[in-house]
């Protein structure tokens, strides 16, 4: 699995951030999304270990 590190400087702190993991599983696109990301990472591990493909992983910051 591809992991890109990108550098975000925020002027403001976020009020929550949400994690997100999209995936290919049977032919269907799947979302997992939480606040916590350890929840997340084991949800992906789970399913590219059961042979998820195209695995995505996105981050959103919420101001307001």
């Amino acid at each position: 699995m591809f992991v890109e590190e990108n550098t975000l400087q925020v002027d403001r702190v976020p009020r929550s951030v949400v994690y997100r993991f999209s995936y290919t599983l049977h032919g269907r696109t799947q979302l997992w999304a939480s606040g916590d990301f350890r929840e997340v990472q084991e949800h992906a591990r789970l399913v590219v270990a059961d042979g998820a493909t195209d695995p995505r992983f996105e981050v959103e910051l919420v101001f307001d």
